[in-house]
């Protein structure tokens, strides 16, 4: 599992899941944040399902998925879509991991509209207790 938060650039996650496939590693999983731990909110991060999405494009037998995806980070129906989308792209290699979003960081001060744990997910609060399942699209 990568920490591709703390400023993993597109080269390097081409890279690393190119050498992956070389190298007979079977999955790569990241995790998706938006702020780093390490160098706090300098460090820049790209999107988790939109690198996988990627990435997906680029690889043809690594699976791929995250570890976690925080509930309070997307719409359900919009993670649901991204999630779907890279499985097409992949040929069906791609695992969601989903929790509650443990960073008090992500979750307090200014947020934009993909964080907002109010009127974008619909929850009046944010579930705190993480989980982890498997979802797979049928075709």
């Amino acid at each position: 599992m990568i920490e591709g938060q703390e400023g993993v650039t597109w080269e390097q996650w081409v890279a690393l899941a190119r050498t992956c496939e070389e190298s007979g590693i079977e999955a790569l999983f990241r995790s998706d944040h938006y702020i780093g731990f390490h160098a706090a909110d300098t460090s820049g991060s790209l999107d988790c399902w939109t690198t996988l999405s990627a990435l997906a494009a680029v690889t043809t037998k690594l699976r791929l998925g995250s570890l976690v995806s925080p509930v309070t980070f997307r719409h359900p129906s919009v993670l649901a879509k991204a999630v779907a989308t890279a499985d097409h792209v992949s040929g069906g290699r791609v695992e969601l991991g989903i929790g509650g979003g443990w960073m008090e960081r992500e979750h307090s001060g200014p947020r934009t509209a993909s964080t907002s744990t109010g009127a974008t997910t619909g929850w009046s609060e944010a579930p705190r207790s993480p989980s982890r399942c498997s979802v797979r699209t049928r075709r």
